[in-house]
Parts: structure tokens; C-alpha cells; sequence
């Protein structure tokens, strides 16, 4: 008796696709017939100072990590190696449903962010899956996180009018990304104030 399986799952990235697919819907790739679920790493933050990505992106060091992934700074060894920042998405305690489901908005939220033009945000170059994780290259700003600022200040607070600039700035960027429909899901203190106060970043998550 031969028994068919109704799972076929990814060996890259681990997603559940159906019996008969021949190449994943998740990533792209050939798929091959297996009932073992792969147990690919879904842990961030792993990469190492001197690892290239894509034979081309270098990771210099790491600059954040949160809910959502985590942001390394890099350079482009194609490009005269300008600094760029790589975001690595997390796939940590997903399903291989939600792995997919969080893959497919992954990419959306990649193309939607590349036709974005506007001064506080960063352009989008590129976006990529390696090492079972999809990642996204954009400028790197630099700068330094809210807490950062306070940290360095003589004092622990902002001016009233630091404030006001960096709210204005803030509404701003914020009516130009609702006019356009985005869904961004985190604006962090860290983010406000690359956003408004100095328009600069060295946190991107």
C-alpha cells in the first residue's frame, strides 16, 4: 500500500505547502518529497562581523534586535562598500502557516516601502532570502536612539521646543505614510527621534 502525504514541507524554509507543488509558495524553491518537518534556525541576530549575504552585503556589526527581527549594519561590496542596514525578519515560534502568512506580508510590506520617497525615511535597495530568513537592505542613517540622546544629555529631558520639533516632524511623516496606506507596525521612541529630532538612525527595527 503506498501512503500519500499531505504535507510537503520546505527544506529552506520550513513551510508547509500542498502535495502536489513542485516549488514552495513561501520561498521559491524546488521542492522535494518529505513528511519531516525541517527545523531550520528561527532565531535572529545569529550573523557574524565579517559574514557576507548574497555574496555582496558584509555584516560589520549588529545595531538592534526586537520583536520583529534584527537590524545589522553592513556594506555594499558592490557598490564601493557603502554602509547599508540589513533587517532580518523573525521567524521565531511561528507555524509553518504562519511562517508563510508572515513571508507573503513580508514581501508586500518590501514593495510597499520601496515606492516610499520621503526625506526622514530610508530608500529600500533590496530584499532577499538566505540562511532561512528573508531579509531587507535599506540605508543606514547614522545616528543615535532616543535614549541614547537622553543618556549623553546633561539633563534627562527634552527642551519644549526639542519636543515640538520632533512632533511636527513626527506628524509629518506620519500624514505622508497614511496618504499612502502602510502598515507600520512599530514607531518606538528610538524611531520618533531618528524620525524628527535628528533624522538620523543607527536602530531601524
Amino acid at each position: 500500500m503506498v501512503v500519500i502525504s499531505s504535507h510537503l514541507y520546505c527544506a529552506t524554509c520550513g513551510t508547509d505547502n500542498p502535495p502536489q507543488a513542485a516549488f514552495c509558495f513561501a520561498c521559491g524553491q524546488p521542492l522535494q518529497a518529505s513528511t519531516v518537518k525541517p527545523n531550520p534556525s528561527s532565531l535572529t541576530g545569529l550573523l557574524v562581523s565579517n559574514h557576507l549575504l548574497q555574496r555582496r552585503y558584509r555584516i560589520l556589526s549588529q545595531i538592534g534586535k526586537g520583536g520583529f527581527g534584527a537590524v545589522y549594519k553592513a556594506e555594499d561590496t558592490l557598490f564601493g562598500n557603502r554602509f547599508v542596514a540589513v533587517k532580518e525578519m523573525s521567524q521565531s515560534g511561528l507555524s509553518p502557516q504562519e511562517i508563510a502568512t508572515a513571508t507573503d506580508a513580508f514581501k508586500r510590506e518590501a514593495l510597499l516601502l520601496a515606492s516610499l520617497s520621503h526625506p526622514s525615511l530610508p530608500h529600500i535597495y533590496d530584499q532577499f532570502f538566505e540562511l532561512g530568513h528573508w531579509s531587507l537592505v535599506m540605508d543606514f542613517i547614522e545616528g543615535e536612539t532616543l535614549d541614547e540622546h537622553l543618556h549623553k544629555a546633561k539633563v534627562r529631558h527634552l527642551l519644549v521646543e526639542e519636543v515640538l520639533d520632533i512632533g511636527i516632524k513626527l506628524c509629518t511623516v506620519l500624514d505622508y505614510l497614511h496618504t499612502r496606506q502602510p502598515q507600520h507596525r512599530q514607531t518606538s521612541k528610538g524611531v520618533m527621534l531618528s524620525l524628527g529630532l535628528t533624522h538620523r538612525s543607527g536602530s531601524l527595527n
